[in-house]
């Protein structure tokens, strides 16, 4: 029972940070405040339903144990819910999607310096989640400084992928880390082409010598 309470809070608190982080970026942003819970919610809902899938087909087995889900295919369709709605309300995809690239850094680096207390103290979790840390405060703060709308996701989604495919080099896993990756790339070369495309606008207009 106290392990059970235990691996709840550990993962409890990290997406409870991540979500209030998501929400409240998506506030400063000018979105809707009550769509952007909204889109949490169906996030969730599309992303758990989506593991519960492949959990079945994996295993033919039920109840279902949380343990077991495939947090790659939970997070790819997360994503792809999130990009579906952004684009059907009219919000901008590229913020919108930097905005969850970021609480999900921050998810996870939480989640790492938890884990590396919990028991016996690991290192380098503690260091990978301080160096998330980082990287949270300092997009969270300069993003739009170090980087066009769009371009966060990108970057944090590419490390992402290729971590993630080396230290979990299953075929399931794989599947999932190929498509994430795939929705990555493309994200990345619409958003070059529409700043190409903008650069080219402006560079042909009659006021610029």
């Amino acid at each position: 029972m106290l392990t059970t309470v235990l691996n709840i809070v550990l993962v409890g608190l990290p997406v409870l940070a991540g979500l209030y982080s998501f929400w409240s970026a998506c506030k400063k942003d000018g979105f809707d405040q009550e769509k952007a819970f909204d889109l949490l919610v169906v996030g969730f809902l599309a992303g758990g339903t989506l593991a519960l899938a492949v959990y079945y087909i994996g295993s033919k087995q039920l109840p279902v144990e949380i343990g077991g889900l495939n947090i790659f295919s939970f997070v790819f369709g997360f994503v792809w819910i999130t990009i579906l709605l952004s684009i059907k309300w009219g919000w901008s995809v590229y913020r919108v999607l930097d905005n969850l690239a970021l609480a999900s850094s921050l998810v996870l680096g939480f989640w790492l310096v938890l884990q590396s207390f919990a028991g016996r103290i690991r290192i380098v979790y503690l260091l990978i989640g301080i160096a998330l840390f980082a990287v949270y405060y300092l997009f969270q703060k300069y993003r739009l400084t170090l980087l066009k709308s769009g371009f966060t996701f990108c970057l944090i989604g590419a490390v992402f992928c290729v971590s993630a495919g080396v230290s979990s080099p299953k075929i399931v896993n794989l599947i999932f880390i190929g498509l994430l990756f795939t929705l990555t790339l493309t994200v990345f070369i619409f958003r070059v082409r529409r700043l190409y495309a903008g650069h080219k606008k402006i560079g042909s207009s009659p006021h610029i010598s």
